[in-house]
């Protein structure tokens, strides 16, 4: 499920079949509020409304400003990352969130590939490797998630390479 179908379930209930609703702005009989996943995007074919989940905000709650739809749009995160098993990029450590930040930056650009796209790809890859990991010492953020713990600090991770070099005899920056 995606945040979009998310929010709209959270705002509109269950859908009809599919991501496909009852339109709340038209009260059309059929369904005809139809959530395009792969571009996260809602669109009624009756009325015409279309937009994302800010879009979908604004409609729902007129009378509220942007900060207060952006509260209420952090919230929705936060239940649907909750809700789906998501890692918040905040519970990582800096230096992590930085390097997934870059990287996804990076990639997004190299392949033309929409944020919103490559955050449902990357949850796919995390569930993949979850299904298939088979080493319960796995330290790797996600395997880390599913079995209920936190992800390694900065700390943790420097010793852990500490540890790795030495065992591969080399110490600090020698070669050896």
């Amino acid at each position: 499920m995606t945040l979009l179908e998310f929010v709209c379930r959270r705002l509109m209930g269950k859908p009809v079949a599919g991501s496909c609703w009852r339109c709340p702005f038209c009260l059309s009989n059929g369904p005809s509020f139809f959530v395009r996943t792969n571009m996260e995007k809602f669109k009624c074919y009756r009325c015409g409304q279309w937009g994302d989940e800010m879009d979908l905000l604004k409609l729902f709650h007129p009378q509220d400003d942007y900060s207060k739809r952006l509260e209420r749009m952090r919230e929705l995160r936060d239940d649907y990352e909750r809700e789906e098993g998501i890692i918040s990029l905040n519970s990582l450590p800096g230096s992590i969130r930085q390097q997934i930040a870059t990287a996804a930056k990076e990639f997004c650009e190299r392949f033309g590939m929409a944020p919103s796209a490559f955050e449902v790809y990357v949850r796919e890859l995390a569930a993949e490797h979850i299904a298939q990991c088979r080493d319960p010492e796995c330290d790797t953020i996600v395997c880390r998630a599913s079995r209920g713990l936190p992800p390694l600090t900065d700390t943790e991770l420097e010793a852990r390479n500490e540890a790795e070099h030495s065992t591969n005899g080399r110490r600090g920056g020698e070669i050896g």
